[in-house]
């Protein structure tokens, strides 16, 4: 795998993605993108209309049983089953955020990058990937049609850019305070009631080194380990027989070498008193 960072995909429609770098953008369908990577991973952004971040109490305070509780603390928040939908949680911390999507578009995406011989190293939901200024404000990713808005670590959402006043006066109406600003990148910002301050450049590239707080492919999306990570896993334990199986050996070859011995001194004690009993015998037959 290449040491550069990975690549930023988006995903515009069938076969059609976009890509960022940090500093250019390209277009390209999934074997252009396969031939722009040459072994550099990616992260997929996953689109932010198939995709909800919500929080909700921590189940329980065991890892395990916190896991498997999740779909069914969040359960009232969906029309559909939950065993339609997949579950991703962040830091497992009081309360707790969480991504969900529908399992149906997240096998859509891996497969069709996978027909090209791809699978991108994190899914990252598409509002995550912009740069959280903390206490500064919030990031706002504006297109002709499409608004993306980041107000919170592990909280945003995307939606089509008529419906950013109406659905940003709701997040604002559940907040004690409004943030100080709103950092927008993209096309100008309508009149939203906060203080917009335009920012140059694309938001992937002021977010490029920034970990990722959510990342769908987990759970039964999980990347199985590599067989160096196997083999760390297993290698005490391979140690350990190697050395029993060592010692098993030992005692093995020990054991016959003591037989060996033994039947070669009673070999010569049985002849001792063969020629005891015959002593006139010139040929000495086998006693057994």
């Amino acid at each position: 795998m290449s040491a550069l960072p990975p690549l930023r995909v988006r995903r515009l429609g069938p076969a059609d993605y976009v890509w960022h770098d940090g500093t250019t953008e390209a277009r390209g369908d999934a074997a252009a993108l396969a031939a722009t990577l040459d072994r550099r991973g990616f992260w997929l952004a996953a689109d932010g209309l198939q995709v909800r971040l919500v929080e909700t109490p921590r189940p329980h305070p065991r890892r395990e049983l916190c896991l498997r509780g999740l779909p069914y603390a969040l359960e009232e928040q969906f029309a559909c089953d939950v065993d339609a939908l997949h579950f991703a949680p962040g830091p497992l911390t009081d309360p707790l955020s969480c991504a969900v999507v529908a399992r149906a578009a997240l096998d859509g995406w891996l497969q069709e990058l996978a027909a090209a011989g791809l699978r991108p190293s994190r899914v990252i939901p598409e509002a995550l990937l912009l740069p959280w200024p903390d206490a500064a404000g919030w990031s706002l990713w504006l297109t002709a049609d499409r608004a993306v808005l980041r107000h919170g670590p592990f909280a945003g959402f995307a939606c089509p850019r008529a419906a950013l006043p109406e659905l940003l006066a709701a997040v604002l109406a559940e907040i004690p305070a409004a943030p100080p600003q709103l950092f927008v990148w993209g096309e100008a910002a309508p009149a939203l009631g906060l203080e917009c301050v335009p920012v140059a450049g694309h938001p992937y590239a002021v977010a490029a080194g920034a970990p990722a707080p959510i990342d769908l492919l987990q759970g039964a999306y999980a990347r199985g380990p590599s067989w160096q990570a196997r083999w760390r896993r297993w290698r005490p334990l391979a140690v350990v027989a190697l050395l029993w199986l060592g010692l098993r050996l030992g005692l093995m070859g020990w054991t016959l070498h003591r037989l060996s011995i033994e039947q070669a001194q009673l070999a010569g004690d049985l002849e001792q008193v063969y020629r005891t009993a015959v002593p006139s015998a010139v040929r000495v037959v086998d006693a057994r």
